[in-house]
Parts: C-alpha cells; sequence; structure tokens
C-alpha cells in the first residue's frame, strides 16, 4: 500500500481506492501524521574569552560547505528516472491562517473540531505578513502566552504560556529539545503548533503549562526557488532563500538565511546565519527516509542585558544601555534528524527517527547586579550596579530516539486510531563562569569606557543531565459523535547535577524517579460545525540541584489540568474555539523554615483563566486571527506568607491580540493589528514600588505585487508605546520603538 492518506471525506474516493488520482485531487502523505515530518577552541577556564572581530563571510562559508549541507545538494542533482508512482502533491493554496488539522496535540494528524484539546497554530503565511524574525514574537499570535526575554531579547522560544514558564523546553518536530536561550531563526519554519496545558504524556518532563512543537519545511514535489529580501530602520538587512527540487525518488529542500545590523539599543550589533537542509528518499511505495539538519551561528557585539526594575526606569530612553563596546556573544548550534517510515500493511505505520541537537555558547557581558528587589540592595534610577560576566560554557545537548507504530481498527461501530512508542532521551546542559562586580552608574548619564575586568580564578558553573526511557500509548475512539482520547506514560528519568570544574571533591547529587503521567479526553459533536469537550491532563518534571534536610532528594514536579471548551464554525472557513482552565502545580521548591539554606517541596502555584480565539477569513477580501486571555496565576502555598497569593512573573491577568488582512484591490493588501498586555509582576515576590506597565500596540502592514515581486511595508509600534518585559524576575528590557521594515520577496 502506497505512502498516501487522503484528506477527502469521500472514503470511495480516496487514496487507498486510486493512489494516483486522489493524490492529484490533494493527498497528503502519512508524513503528516508523524512529528518528525510534515506537510506540504574552548576557552580556557582562568580567563575571560577575548573578543574576537565579526566574520561573517567565513562563518557563511563554513556553514554551507558542512557536509551535512552538502548532503543536502544531492536532492538537486538530476537522477535516474524510476519505476516508483509518484503519490504526493503539494501546493502554496492560502490557508486564511486558518489550520484545521495538527498533529502535536496527539502525534497523529487529527482533526482540531474533533481533538479535545486547544491547539492553536501560526503558519508561514502569517509569519509573512507579519515579517516575523524571531520566535518570541510568536507570543503575540496566540492567546494566554507571552515571551520570556533574556540574554539581551535572545531570539529564543522561551515563553510564559498559560502562567507557567516553560522553562526552556521546546519541541522541534515531534522531539523534546532542552534549550535555554538558543536562538532560532523562522526562515525553515512551516509553522508553530501551540499545544495549551501539561503534555508530558506524549513528550515527557516539562511544565504544565503546555508545549511549543516547531514544525520545519519539508521537501514537496515541485521545483521551486523563493527570494525574500529586507531592510528595517535600524540598518538591518535580511536575505532568505527557500529552494526546492524534486525528481524521482528524491526530493530535496534548501532553506538559507543572512541577516545583520544594529538594533534601537545603543552598541548593540547582531550578525546571524543559517543553513537548512532536508532530503528525501522514497525508497519504494512504502518506504521513506529523511534526513534533515539545521546549523545555524549567532553573534552579537556590545549587547545589553537590561536595566534594574527601579522607578523611572520606563521613562527612559529606548536606546538605554549600560554595556560596553567589548562585550560579545557566540553561539551555534547544530542539529541532525533521521526518520524512516514504513507503511506494514494492515494500517499499521511503524516509524524509527533519531535526532542529535547541540549549542555551544560563550559570552562576555555588562548586566545590572541582578536583584529581585534593587531598591533593597541599595540601587536606584541614579546608582544602577553592573556586574561584567565572562561564560565560558553554556552548553545544552539533546539525543533522542523515538521508535512508534500506529495504526486504525473498528469493531461494532466503534474505530480507533491508536499510537505506542518508545522514547529514549538524553539531554545535558552545562555552564560555567565569572562574575566580577564592575561599578555603579547612573543610566541618565552613562558614557561607555571601562576596561574590562579579569576574572580571577577558575570558572565555576553546573552540569545538569537527564536521561529518560519512556513507554507511551495514545487511543482516540470515534464512538457516533463522540470522540474520546485517553492516553498513559511510564517513564524512568534519571537526573544528575554536578559542580564543575568537576574534580575529586566536586559536588554531585543524582536520582532516578518513576512517573506515570495520563491524559482523558471527551468530545461531543452538537452538530457538522460545533463541538464540546473537556480534558484532563497531567505534568511531571524533576526538581534538581540540591538536598533536603538529611540529605534526601526532592520530588518532581507534578502538574494537572481540567479544561472545558467549545469550538465552532461561525462562518464558512471561519472557525472560533473558547476554553475554560485550572492548572495545578505541585512540589514546588520553597525555603525551608526550619533552615532558611535549604528547600522543601511544600509549594504550589495555581493558573486558573478563559481564552479565546478566532482565526479564518470573514469575506472573499477579508482575513484574520484574534486571541483573548483572562487569567489569574498566583502563589497559592508557599512557606514564606510575603509570597502567597502573590501573582506569578510576567504574567498578565489580561491580554489579546488581533490581525486583520483586507485586500482592497487585487494585488493589494492592508494589514492592521493590536497587541495588548496588562500589568505584570517584574520580580517574586512583587516588588510593592514597582509594576512591569500595561501596553497596547498597533502594527500595519502595506503590501502590492508588481512585475512577479512582493513588496511590503511593515511598521511596528506604530504609537511609539514603551513596552518593558520582565527578564525572568531579575532585570527588564525596553523593547523596539516604532520600526519599520522594508521588504520584496520574488518565486521563481
Amino acid at each position: 500500500m502506497p505512502l498516501c492518506n487522503c484528506r477527502s471525506t469521500n472514503a470511495s474516493t480516496g487514496c487507498r481506492s486510486n493512489p494516483a488520482a486522489a493524490c492529484r485531487r490533494g493527498c497528503t502523505t502519512p508524513t503528516d501524521a508523524m512529528p518528525g515530518t510534515r506537510r506540504s577552541q574552548r576557552q580556557p577556564n582562568h580567563a575571560v574569552p577575548t573578543l574576537q572581530p565579526l566574520k561573517a563571510c567565513s562563518m557563511m562559508r563554513h556553514l554551507i560547505l558542512s557536509p551535512c549541507a552538502l548532503a543536502a545538494g544531492l536532492a538537486f542533482a538530476q537522477t535516474a528516472p524510476t519505476a516508483l508512482e509518484r503519490v504526493e502533491v503539494s501546493g502554496n493554496a492560502e490557508r486564511n491562517y486558518l489550520a484545521t488539522e495538527a498533529s502535536s496535540a496527539t502525534r497523529l494528524a487529527a482533526p482540531l473540531k474533533e481533538t479535545p484539546v486547544s491547539v492553536q497554530s501560526v503558519d508561514a503565511e502569517l509569519l509573512r505578513d507579519r515579517a516575523l524574525r524571531h520566535p518570541n514574537a510568536l507570543a503575540d499570535l496566540v492567546a494566554g502566552v507571552q515571551p520570556i526575554v533574556g540574554y539581551g531579547s535572545s531570539t529564543s522560544q522561551y515563553f510564559n504560556i498559560r502562567g507557567f514558564s516553560n522553562a526552556g523546553v521546546n519541541y522541534r518536530n515531534g522531539f523534546r529539545i532542552a534549550e535555554v536561550y538558543t536562538p532560532r531563526d523562522l526562515a525553515n519554519v512551516e509553522r508553530v503548533e501551540f499545544v495549551k496545558g501539561p503534555a508530558s504524556v506524549l513528550y515527557g518532563a516539562a511544565q504544565p503549562g503546555g508545549a511549543v512543537n516547531t514544525v520545519t519545511k519539508q521537501p514537496e514535489a515541485r521545483d521551486f526557488t523563493r527570494l525574500d529580501l529586507s531592510w528595517d530602520r535600524f540598518d538591518s538587512g535580511r536575505v532568505t532563500v527557500d529552494a526546492n527540487r524534486s525528481s524521482g525518488a528524491w526530493a530535496g529542500r534548501l532553506n538559507l538565511a543572512a541577516d545583520q545590523g544594529r538594533t534601537w539599543i545603543d552598541l548593540e550589533k547582531n550578525r546571524n546565519a543559517l543553513v537548512a537542509p532536508v532530503l528525501r528518499w522514497q525508497a519504494g511505495p512504502d518506504t521513506r527516509l529523511t534526513y534533515e539538519g539545521e546549523f545555524q551561528r549567532t553573534e552579537r557585539r556590545g549587547w545589553s542585558n537590561g536595566l534594574l526594575a527601579v522607578p523611572g526606569v520606563a521613562d527612559l530612553p529606548f536606546s538605554t544601555t549600560l554595556s560596553e563596546p567589548w562585550t560579545w556573544l557566540n553561539n551555534t548550534n547544530i542539529s541532525h534528524r533521521l526518520e524512516l517510515q514504513q507503511q506494514l500493511g494492515a494500517g499499521l505505520v511503524f516509524r524509527q527517527a533519531l535526532l542529535t541537537s547541540w549549542a555551544k555558547r560563550g559570552m562576555v557581558s555588562v548586566s545590572p547586579a541582578f536583584s529581585a528587589n534593587p531598591l533593597a540592595d541599595g540601587n536606584s534610577l541614579g546608582a544602577m550596579g553592573r556586574v561584567a560576566y565572562a561564560q565560558v560554557r553554556d552548553n545544552p545537548t539533546n539525543d533522542a530516539s523515538q521508535t512508534e507504530l500506529s495504526g486504525r481498527w473498528a469493531a461494532g461501530g466503534v474505530s480507533h486510531q491508536w499510537l505506542a512508542g518508545l522514547e529514549l532521551q538524553r539531554s545535558v546542559f552545562s555552564y560555567s563562569g565569572v562574575y566580577n562586580s564592575l561599578d555603579s552608574v547612573d543610566p541618565r548619564r552613562f558614557q561607555p569606557g571601562s576596561t574590562p575586568p579579569y576574572a580571577i580564578g577558575d570558572a565555576s558553573g553546573t552540569e545538569r543531565a537527564g536521561r529518560t526511557v519512556a513507554l507511551y500509548l495514545q487511543d482516540q475512539i470515534t464512538l457516533g459523535d463522540w470522540r474520546l482520547l485517553a492516553g498513559l506514560r511510564q517513564e524512568r528519568v534519571r537526573s544528575s547535577s554536578r559542580a564543575l570544574p568537576a574534580s575529586a571533591g566536586s559536588a554531585s547529587d543524582s536520582q532516578t524517579e518513576n512517573a506515570t503521567t495520563a491524559r482523558l479526553g471527551a468530545l461531543y459533536l452538537l452538530n457538522p460545525g460545533t463541538s464540546v469537550y473537556y480534558s484532563f491532563s497531567q505534568s511531571f518534571s524533576p526538581n534538581l540541584g540540591g538536598r533536603a534536610q538529611g540529605g534526601s532528594l526532592f520530588k518532581a514536579e507534578r502538574g494537572s489540568q481540567h479544561e472545558v471548551g467549545v469550538k465552532a464554525t461561525l462562518l464558512p472557513g471561519l472557525e472560533a474555539t473558547a476554553a475554560l482552565f485550572e492548572i495545578r502545580k505541585r512540589n514546588v521548591l520553597t525555603g525551608d523554615p526550619a533552615n532558611p539554606t535549604l528547600s522543601i517541596t511544600n509549594g504550589e502555584q495555581r493558573s486558573r483563566g478563559a481564552e479565546f480565539s478566532l482565526a479564518g477569513r470573514l469575506s472573499p477580501t477579508l482575513k484574520l486571527t484574534a486571541n483573548a486571555s483572562s487569567m489569574d496565576a498566583k502563589v497559592t502555598r508557599d512557606t514564606d506568607p510575603a509570597q502567597l497569593n502573590q501573582q506569578l512573573v510576567g504574567v498578565a491577568r489580561r491580554s489579546g491580540n488581533a490581525w486583520a488582512l483586507w485586500n482592497p484591490a487585487p494585488g493589494w493588501d492592508l494589514g492592521l493589528g493590536a497587541v495588548h498586555v496588562g500589568t505584570r509582576e517584574a520580580a517574586q515576590p512583587g516588588l510593592a514600588y514597582f509594576k512591569l506597565p500595561a501596553y497596547t500596540r498597533l502594527d500595519a502592514l502595506l503590501a502590492t505585487r508588481l512585475s512577479g515581486w512582493r513588496l511590503a511595508l511593515n511598521v511596528d509600534n506604530l504609537g511609539n508605546r514603551k513596552i518593558l518585559n520582565s527578564l525572568e524576575g531579575y532585570a527588564v528590557l525596553i523593547e523596539s520603538p516604532r520600526r519599520w521594515t522594508l521588504s520584496a520577496g520574488t518565486a521563481f
């Protein structure tokens, strides 16, 4: 049986009866149902790392000439004809910002209307219209999500989801990747799916707010090349290339990106390059092998790491910095993914996928003297303490294997779509550095010019590792108008932590835990356009990094969510989802009343709220996406009375966003959007004298098509509003002022 499934609701005309004809009508392959593929010099420890000059050309040349990038070039070679029948089609039809299917919630492609889980998808079409470059801006396109900034607004996927940080854990083509602050580029992204609530059943140890799964661009059954150029107000230029070739049993796709320029912050300059090849071999009608690589290099100079949260900081100019020209940050991240899919017959599909991903990061920074209560520590607007930090190691590594078997069967009017899997994971995060107190300055009169401090002594740090073996089962059941979802995961996690540099007497901790997590969901189709649902799900995340009184290890954090919701078709092509939820996270580390230097797992946090989302087309000339959230996320149990009922850091009680695109005439687009975020806590416990102020930001787009080119002008923050975000509760960052971006794109 060929590797092809049809989206048609008419089974008699589906792929299985006539694969070739059906695929010409619009089929997708089982890759749509698999998380791995989707549709159409170390510095010495005793010294501060030295600043090296930027070398963009050599950097790009190194990436492009890497062996794995060359391997992708094979997809562009003309191979001999093959007798295999093509069973894949693809196209560029606009989806009107509306996702009707998603695979992240269940690891199998399923209609969202029939899935008792809240899922939002941001696709390449919306990314293009909003001219997004950085993943953290995705928070402005979904409900109940706010960005977490760090390393000077690093372009990472670090979010607060339904009140809880994702702790730097993200998912890429269904693989769990722990990568705090690792920069990511959007050039090779097909879509990003936000699964709301705990997702440990399918994805393992994680926080309970939700999972963010990035689905990358995969080869298509046609030849095309797309070129995009852009330039913004801060002299930051960018070029991207998306090239696809298909010949016989081979198909390949290569995404390239390069950008460099200044930012709105004094002294700050960035440079970035990405090479992302994908090669696919259809070895037979039932067998497919895919290789994917990602190679990214990011460099920053003179970069800012924020300001202290003191009264008056919001009145400082957008460009304010405490940094120095000699600061730098270099990051290289590389990943390889290999995936085999095999149709076994009788509706069974076997999938084996392997991933290795790692990043190497070093930096010299000048930061505010990080403090959860700056005034109490002697700081003020006119006297902000500064520290210099040389970090010689800040490296996450992730390796994983996924072995899955899925199938369908039906009996007695009940149909099942089931999934069984074995997952092996290994994640290591090691970091070490040296702090040096620098001075205290008034940012209103600050002039760079200090001398880099000499780092005395060896750098110290920590290495944390986790190894997981897990079995998971899931069944999606159809019984008349009912859709039931049940899942169970049993995993064994060995976690360890050791001090760096490692020595015979260095401290270390390790623990092994067994965890069972479950999910249950029930959905009822009131009519073909409306469904109501209830879901329950659990999360699990080890607590590591110390011991309790008596030397015992900490219990793992546990999370659970109850959610009810409704999904409805308001108009043909216009879908809405409304949900109510409550999430509780238990076993949160708090101070030990008997010994302030120790901790106990006695804390609890709770998030309760409502979300609404709308996406699709209102009329033939108007499409939109809109989201709103009301949330109460707070500390419900803690040994410190000052913490009780405190709102969690960076979480707004009220937030919302909207974006509409209007076609007033053929070849013209006008877009207008708004983002509103309410007041948020800047630190934990909350600072009585300082909150992150609420803001409403307006964005706009004007685009036209001329001689095969799409020309666009995007303007973000039309009102030039001052926007502050929290750097993990220890500092604040001033976001960009009004910014325009000119772009031009063409396909050939």
